[in-house]
């Protein structure tokens, strides 16, 4: 039953993004609060992927410039919901590459060679 709720709230997200997309943003609303609802009655997390793309104090999908203001502040990615005003700050990582390690020429250290 796990998978099966993980699959569906992948098929719920991308039907929001979908309807997001084509301006029907009742509809991208009503996806994200079905995928919730399937993920707390079934124990499953919500992916990070997905779960930045909706505010957390009135869950609403989150479009940028449509829905959401995003900006950054101080080392974080700072996502403030324009209906409810809820900000959400994510820090920016040190992790440069898609992988999530340093890229080889950071990774070495200095040597003391004369």
């Amino acid at each position: 039953m796990v998978q099966i709720a993980r699959e569906r709230i992948d098929i719920l997200m991308r039907e929001a993004d979908r309807a997001a997309l084509a301006g029907r943003m009742e509809h991208a609303d009503r996806y994200v609060d079905l995928a919730r609802r399937v993920g707390m009655r079934y124990n499953v997390r919500v992916s990070p992927n997905y779960r930045r793309r909706f505010c957390r104090g009135c869950y609403r999908y989150l479009q940028p410039g449509v829905t959401s203001r995003t900006r950054l502040n101080r080392g974080k990615v700072v996502t403030t919901c324009l209906r409810c005003g809820h900000k959400s700050r994510i820090p920016l990582g040190l992790r440069a590459t898609p992988g999530g390690d340093l890229p080889p020429a950071e990774m070495k250290q200095p040597t003391d060679e004369g």
